[in-house]
């Protein structure tokens, strides 16, 4: 659990509190952003672990030579490549490879497709779209009886899914979207986790495909979930950025749609040690607060308050510190939060006002 040891002595009054605050960490254009509705920019991710600890096969941890790659990861994992890193030029190869009958050579194609398209510089998307075997690694996704099978292609759709509109579109004709919530149902938490992955990324592309999400119970299953997962887990604070992307698509889906993912919210500030998930999680309740007073009182309800205060004192001496923008944008949507309340109705002004007394800049 996070704790903030710092000591802040009480504002005069809570206007003085908001005012000081706004001038620490908005300026006048962005003040007329946040009251115009513009919001942040929703991200869309390659499939890329960067801890060693979550997968030894990751491409930041791959090697190209034998002695330095680890056999298996801590998902029980071959990598059937041995630690080698396919080029570009290989992809056409690696495609053959995929379509093969037998199921070892079929690995090694999958795998060195997935490891393309994972890589730092230029991903072929338009390539492997023209190839034609997209479809084909849908079905394995969906109907392979071998997990590492399912868990791969899973691993390339969510890549694909990081592309352009085009692409996006393409995929989820194909039944990205069903594939994806069938993997959520999954008994193995490595599939599930690949799926909440590859659904943040559609729903960061277009209000229709995150309302297809929606609508197919895509939200609420990954909400359950991560209920099942510590805060401090890889999957529970890339699941909190899924659900930041399904609130962020402007408009924000109504409250009874979204108000199962609050107390996950929540929990992650009070009790998550990973800065990702804390992050991601006052930047979902930034956009949810912008709606209407039952929205609020929702938010209120969780029991927002005091962690989101205690969140509050130690960013503001935390940016005081480093000036960073990125710590910056992190105290803005916490900021935003306390004000949407402040907006809310009287009751919602009364608790936002009683709290904040003990900020001062």
């Amino acid at each position: 659990m996070c704790t903030f040891s710092y000591k802040l002595a009480p504002a005069k009054d809570s206007k003085d509190a908001f005012d000081i605050i706004n001038d620490k960490v908005f300026d006048e254009k962005q003040l007329n952003e946040e009251n115009s509705g513009m919001s942040f920019e929703l991200i869309k991710e390659k499939n890329r672990w960067v801890s060693a600890k979550e997968s030894i096969s990751s491409p930041t941890e791959e090697r190209k030579t034998d002695s330095n790659y680890i056999p298996f990861n801590d998902k029980g994992f071959q990598d059937p490549l041995n630690g080698l890193l396919p080029t570009i030029d290989e992809l056409d190869d690696y495609i053959m490879r995929s379509k093969s009958a037998d199921q070892e050579e079929q690995l090694k194609g999958i795998v060195g497709i997935r490891k393309i398209l994972s890589g730092d510089a230029y991903l072929p998307l338009d390539k492997v779209v023209d190839s034609g075997i997209l479809p084909w690694i849908m079905d394995l996704m969906n109907n392979s009886n071998i997990p590492q099978v399912r868990y791969e292609t899973a691993w390339i759709i969510t890549n694909c899914a990081s592309g352009n509109s085009t692409i996006v579109n393409y995929i989820v004709k194909l039944g990205a979207i069903d594939g994806f919530i069938s993997l959520l149902s999954s008994n193995n938490m490595h599939l599930a986790g690949e799926a909440t992955w590859g659904l943040g990324n559609l729903a960061a592309d277009s209000i229709s495909c995150r309302d297809s999400i929606l609508n197919r119970g895509g939200f609420e299953l990954i909400v359950k979930f991560l209920e099942k997962l510590s805060t401090n887990s890889s999957y529970f604070s890339q699941g909190i950025w899924a659900l930041l992307n399904m609130c962020g698509v402007r408009p924000c889906p109504p409250i009874e749609r979204i108000e199962c993912s609050l107390p996950l919210f929540v929990r992650a500030l009070n009790e998550s040690d990973n800065n990702t998930a804390i992050n991601e999680a006052l930047r979902a309740l930034s956009y949810i607060s912008q709606g209407d007073e039952i929205s609020i009182q929702n938010i209120l309800d969780a029991g927002i308050m005091p962690h989101l205060l205690k969140a509050l004192k130690y960013l503001i001496v935390h940016f005081e510190l480093t000036n960073r923008s990125e710590d910056k944008s992190v105290l803005q949507s916490a900021v935003k939060i306390l004000i949407n309340i402040s907006a809310g109705s009287d009751n919602q002004t009364h608790v936002s006002i009683s709290y904040s007394d003990s900020l001062i800049i």
